[in-house]
């Protein structure tokens, strides 16, 4: 990620890089955006885009996703909605997702507003990353670093 000449503000606004000219670019992964709720999908989609990642896919439908890693789509990163409806859950579609793409098994932060307590408890376990929906604006950095570094291989 780009870094900013200080650390980012203290409501987790993105770092300012305008004007920088002294900055390589930073390689970010490509991630995978899963929501059932177009406007929070879109809403996380422009937060994102905001802390630097420029490939972020947007679906609403955990089989669509499902269909796009079957015919190979690869992601950097997943973010996933941890309760979707109708259809399946997020501990579903992971489920699913890593029989298809085993690589996907430490490349998934999942979003846990409305997650049942089973399901909560599975993301536990699993050691794997998980934020409060909505995301406090004051996460961000964290979450941000979180997919880059997943996203990256770096975990």
């Amino acid at each position: 990620m780009l870094g900013p000449k200080r650390g980012p503000a203290v409501d987790g606004s993105p770092p300012d890089v305008a004007g920088r000219r002294d900055a390589a670019p930073a390689i970010m992964p490509r991630v995978l955006l899963l929501d059932d709720e177009p406007s929070v999908a879109n809403a996380h989609a422009l937060c994102l885009r905001q802390w630097g990642f420029e490939s972020v896919e947007v679906c609403h439908d955990p089989n669509h996703a499902l269909d796009r890693i079957l015919a190979g789509e690869r992601y950097g990163a997943v973010l996933c909605d941890g309760r979707m409806l109708p259809g399946l859950g997020g501990v579903d579609f992971y489920r699913r997702a890593v029989s298809v793409w085993p690589g996907l098994v430490k490349r998934i932060v999942f979003l846990s507003g409305g997650m049942s307590d089973d399901d909560r408890l599975f993301v536990q376990k699993a050691g794997l990353p998980s934020f409060l929906k909505p995301v406090d604006p004051t996460e961000w950095p964290v979450l941000a670093a979180t997919l880059r570094r997943l996203g990256l291989g770096q975990d």
